[in-house]
């Protein structure tokens, strides 16, 4: 079984084509191949190279560390910050309706609201259609498709009676 070509190590024009990637994730690589002068096969046993896909990884993770995981963490904290706050002021809020108010709005964020279990509920309709044909029209819709496969159909039961199929000759 033959291996197929690897790179071992990223060289410079390796980690041109790396970033332009991160910063391109949905050029197609045809075009990337055009970009760097390059053809297609020889793109492609680059980047899916052992050595091109570890820096790749690494890559990722230093771009996506400083700009998108700290956001999250940041958002997190605030979150946790603001259910704290919350939770501390209702312990000692004597107002019903301020408790109520803030109830419903939780209720209602994580989806447990009376308006969101009434849409929801309205959202199951089901509508049923029933179909009534006369046995005439059935019998020749039977014996066209009969002539078409170039046999005759087999008898049908209608409401437990049985129609026959009876292929008229033309």
């Amino acid at each position: 079984m033959a291996e197929s070509a690897q790179i071992q190590k990223v060289g410079i024009k390796h980690e041109a084509i790396l970033n332009f990637l991160v910063v391109n994730p949905l050029v197609p690589l045809s075009q990337v191949a055009r970009e760097f002068g390059v053809t297609q096969p020889w793109l492609s046993t680059i980047i899916h190279s052992d050595a091109f896909q570890a820096r790749l990884r690494e890559r990722n993770e230093q771009v996506f560390h400083k700009s998108v995981l700290p956001l999250a963490d940041k958002l997190l904290g605030l979150a946790h910050q603001a259910v704290e706050k919350i939770g501390d002021q209702l312990a000692v809020t004597t107002d019903p309706e301020h408790t109520l108010e803030v109830a419903t709005r939780i209720l209602d964020r994580i989806g447990h609201s009376p308006k969101t279990v009434q849409a929801t509920a309205v959202q199951n309709i089901q509508q049923n259609n029933f179909y009534q044909v006369d046995k005439a029209t059935l019998e020749e819709a039977r014996n066209a498709i009969g002539r078409r496969l170039g046999g005759t159909p087999a008898p049908l039961a209608i409401e437990g009676e049985v129609v026959p199929a009876t292929a008229s000759a033309e």
